[in-house]
């Protein structure tokens, strides 16, 4: 049984792998594993109990009405199928508003998720008055599907209490009949009404709580939307283990798409040996990243297999395969803490010595000793005290510290000046020796010295080989590297 908020809970890895596939919005997930959990965890810890309660009360209530008086208890039954009624019409149309409401709550919490992200860029261009109108129009529209949600759900209590107390009068008025006609007498009547009294409240009760219901059943819809979204390709349940990778990869007719009937690659072949750099280039949007992407099972080939040492990968779980691969980012990703813990998070066992080795490897020791608490400081998620190169050469020193057999380097020191990606160089070289390494690269110049170069377009490899067999062919390579030294 998992806990709502357990990282392990189907929801939470479901939201995962949708996130990476982007068929969600950050701030949609968000929403779904906060707001929705939420309404569905308060229905069920509070209002089911008081409901299966309040129907208990009615129902003996009613069997002991029914040994009073039978005709009286069939009038109260009457104005109960009426109150059902109303309870249900009511009900639909808080369905109906609970889910806008929290497709609103949703669509508010991706904006402003994504507009904090942005916040610079919107500075930049001037268009704060344009994203603060689209967030109030949001928070409008939120609040008038929570104005309209509030109204259905408190509605029902009144309307309810009103039938009931016309169900009293009516009652009360043949009830006094019979007593003058001598057909009850004073006691039956009193216990009568004590009874209806007993059964009034509950009534009520549980039509309020049929009514909250809806809330908490637009919350699970969505959620389990969420939850029946294709999930990713489970672990082999025998997995292969590779402890330690020589690094010989081989990707055998792989074709992958992100829809099955629209391939992007087609028969994709190539292999890497042991200690090779394989360079990975190509004009923006060729493919570079998805070919990487697959290499570490991000996504799932359509067909053909990649090997790591013989092995296929789909046969590994993804974690012991990833446990053999270190991965530099264009885009850097820095989590709440210090800078210690941004720099072992792929080996939390790691002492300070080797934290430091690790920073002073990737020229980062310097500015890192130059903070308020050096290695202790603490960082934001968004790490915004620091430049976006010294961003880079943290997770550059992740990778120093993990040591890993493979290499993955995309755009590594894309955000750092000439002198530091010199000196960045000699260390990554150092870093490579002996290690098989990916190198996606839009500088040709960095990647002249790769055992292999893989030139892709439109998501296919056109050419491979070493820089000077590739110049000599005079084709799609040739015409890239010259261009930029023109």
């Amino acid at each position: 049984m998992y806990h709502p908020y357990e990282i392990n809970h189907p929801l939470f890895k479901t939201a995962l792998a949708l996130i990476c596939r982007d068929c969600f919005a950050a701030g949609e997930i968000l929403s779904h594993v906060t707001s929705d959990l939420d309404k569905v965890s308060e229905t069920l810890q509070t209002g089911l109990l008081k409901l299966i309660v309040a129907i208990g009360t009615v129902i003996g209530s009613l069997i002991v009405m029914f040994y009073y008086s039978i005709p009286f208890t069939c009038i109260f039954l009457v104005f109960m199928v009426i109150t059902m009624v109303i309870t249900k019409i009511v009900a639909q149309k808080n369905l109906e508003s609970a889910s806008k409401r929290q497709e609103t709550i949703g669509t508010l919490t991706g904006i402003a998720e994504e507009f904090y992200n942005g916040r610079n860029v919107i500075k930049a261009y001037n268009h704060e008055a344009q994203s603060l109108a689209q967030v109030a129009a949001c928070a409008e529209e939120n609040r008038a599907a929570n104005q309209r949600t509030d109204f259905l759900t408190f509605c029902v209590n009144p309307l309810i209490r009103l039938i009931t107390r016309l169900a009293y009068v009516v009652i009360a008025v043949l009830a006094g009949r019979a007593m003058l006609s001598g057909s009850m007498t004073v006691g039956v009547v009193q216990a009568f009404f004590q009874y209806i009294n007993q059964t009034a409240e509950p009534l009520t009760e549980a039509s309020y709580m049929i009514n909250s219901l809806q809330s908490a059943l637009a919350s699970a819809e969505r959620t389990f939307a969420l939850l029946d979204e294709e999930e990713e390709v489970p672990d082999n349940p025998s997995p292969a283990v590779l402890e330690h990778a020589a690094g010989r990869i081989a990707f055998e007719h792989v074709s992958f798409g992100y829809d099955p009937d629209h391939l992007l690659m087609r028969d994709i072949s190539f292999s890497a040996q042991p200690g090779q750099k394989i360079a990975v280039v190509g004009s923006t949007g060729a493919g570079k990243t998805t070919l990487i992407n697959l290499l570490m099972r991000f996504y799932e080939v359509n067909g053909g297999k990649i090997t790591v040492d013989g092995v296929a990968s789909a046969e590994m779980s993804r974690s012991e395969l990833r446990r053999n691969f270190g991965m530099v980012l264009q885009d850097t990703w820095l989590f709440g803490g210090t800078v210690a813990e941004n720099i072992a998070c792929g080996k939390p066992e790691a002492t300070r010595e080797e934290i430091i080795a690790a920073a002073k490897a990737a020229k980062a020791d310097y500015f890192i000793r130059t903070m308020p608490q050096g290695y202790d400081t603490i960082l934001s998620n968004e790490a915004g005290n620091l430049s976006a190169g010294q961003r880079q050469l943290l997770t550059i020193a992740r990778v120093f510290l993990c040591n890993p057999p493979i290499l993955i380097l995309d755009e590594a020191t894309s955000s750092v000046d000439t002198r530091t990606e010199a000196e960045i160089g000699k260390a990554m070289k150092k870093l490579m020796d002996g290690r098989t390494s990916f190198v996606i690269a839009h500088r040709l110049s960095t990647i002249r010295d790769a055992d292999k170069i893989l030139f892709m377009e439109h998501g296919n490899i056109i050419e491979q080989g070493d820089h000077k067999t590739l110049l000599a062919k005079k084709g799609a390579y040739a015409a890239l590297y010259y261009s930029q030294f023109e």
